[in-house]
């Protein structure tokens, strides 16, 4: 057990937002209390690198300009991002501990049973500060694992995992039968294939590269399909006849992909009611649940009546914390523990690189970061030595 002395002092990285929609990145010192009765001192070491904590941290879409300074003796990156974070102009000037997610090993525990209890092992902790070398939680907000698991193999073993396993919860809720899945290639992606594929439902995975079509294809998935390719549409009709899917979930939002989802899955359907339509198309509800933002343009929707898929249809935002709190305390309780029985296989995660918060703060990163290559996800780990 670790002593105040040891654990006291941390560090997590921060970001503020400027006047200009700007945003400033850098290391910041914070003071860590001693461990309350029912709380523990975790000692983070590894944090992945969501694609919604650059966006809650830098804002949408391509990087506009990045530039390193001194300010009182550290480090600065004043970046500028297509679009601002999201209510930025409330938070000018105000510092905001940046990460969603870590894992690390319980180092000092309070004196309830279910404190001690965590004492040594390693748990993931949802909230921020993640990218920080210590941080106090309450010992109900841990989620523990047996001896011999490493806190990198379990340190995404909340966002993507329940995600994905949220979508296929969302399909069976709304009456869905199969999935349709953009950016289809990504952790998020390939653990929803997984799971697709061991529950047998049929999945319809969307890429905008070549080897990222082969990649999901070598998983075992069926139906893998290039939007860059010209044929798309009409391979993306035929995947919606043989797998009657009706509900997308899009992490691109803009441009116009989504427009061309439901213009095929109206084809589909229209290949697929028995009976005649009216002008107002098949009676088969569409649906498009937008979870993420990796393009910042305008969301492109056809005119009333001319876009080709009829007046049955919702688009709309989708996010996983309005899953859980639908499905309920109970249900996610069972999510969380196939995520743990799983987080070797179905769950496993990878990363294209390791840095520490030292190295997350310069130009070079965050241009790194931006780029969210597929393969090359981020994972900080606090303790490294640089």
């Amino acid at each position: 057990m670790m002593t105040k002395t040891e654990y006291g002092t941390s560090q997590h990285l921060e970001t503020r937002v400027t006047q200009g929609d700007g945003v400033e990145f850098y290391l910041q010192e914070a003071s860590v209390p001693d461990p309350g009765e029912h709380e523990v001192i975790v000692r983070v070491e590894a944090a992945p690198l969501n694609p919604s904590d650059i966006a809650a941290m830098f804002g949408l879409g391509a990087l506009k300009s990045v530039e390193e300074i001194q300010r009182e003796g550290r480090k600065v990156v004043r970046i500028k991002a297509s679009a601002p974070p999201a209510n930025s102009a409330s938070m000018v000037g105000i510092g905001r501990p940046a990460g969603v997610e870590c894992a690390g090993r319980v180092v000092a525990a309070g004196t309830s049973a279910q404190a001690q209890a965590l004492l040594g092992r390693t748990v993931t902790v949802l909230g921020p500060p993640a990218f920080a070398r210590f941080k106090c939680v309450k010992a109900a907000a841990c989620m523990a694992f047996p001896e011999g698991i490493e806190p990198r193999e379990v340190a995404s073993a909340f966002v993507n995992p329940m995600t994905a396993l949220a979508m296929i919860e969302t399909m069976r809720l709304d009456g869905h039968k199969a999935i349709v899945h953009t950016a289809a290639a990504s952790n998020l992606g390939q653990m929803l294939a997984k799971l697709c594929i061991e529950e047998d439902i049929d999945l319809v995975a969307i890429v905008r590269k070549e080897e990222q079509r082969r990649m999901l294809s070598e998983l075992g998935v069926k139906y893998v399909l290039n939007s860059s390719q010209p044929d798309f549409e009409d391979r993306l009709t035929d995947a919606l006849v043989a797998t009657g899917a009706t509900v997308a979930f899009d992490a691109i939002a803009g441009g116009g992909l989504i427009d061309r989802i439901l213009r095929c899955m109206e084809s589909a359907q229209l290949r697929l009611v028995e009976g005649p339509t009216t002008q107002y198309g098949t009676p088969v509800n569409k649906q498009v649940h937008v979870y993420g933002g990796l393009d910042p343009d305008a969301m492109v929707i056809g005119p009333a009546m001319a876009r080709g898929y009829g007046m049955t249809w919702t688009v709309g935002g989708w996010l996983l914390t309005n899953v859980l709190n639908r499905v309920g305390p109970a249900r996610v309780a069972e999510l969380r523990q196939r995520v743990a029985d799983s987080i070797r296989t179905i769950f496993k995660s990878s990363y294209g690189r390791e840095i520490s918060l030292e190295e997350a703060v310069s130009a070079k990163a965050i241009e790194a970061f931006f780029a969210q290559t597929t393969g090359g996800k981020f994972l900080i780990t606090p303790h490294k030595e640089v």
